[in-house]
């Protein structure tokens, strides 16, 4: 993980769920699956299934 988000340069936190506990509290149901935090903890948008990094920027935006 750590080669993937330096080749890209992503600045933003990626976290990975070995036990499902996040999963599980954000009612997960997708092997890929995308939560969209902001600064406060607020969870702003989620994304199941794929999402091109391009997106992913531009939601960030």
């Amino acid at each position: 993980m750590e080669n993937f988000v330096s080749k890209r340069g992503i600045t933003f936190p990626i976290v990975l769920d070995p036990r499902s506990d996040a999963a599980r509290s954000y009612g997960v149901r997708y092997t890929n699956f995308h939560v969209l935090i902001d600064k406060d903890g607020n969870v702003v948008r989620t994304i199941p299934g794929d999402i091109r990094e391009s997106d992913i920027l531009s939601l960030l935006n």
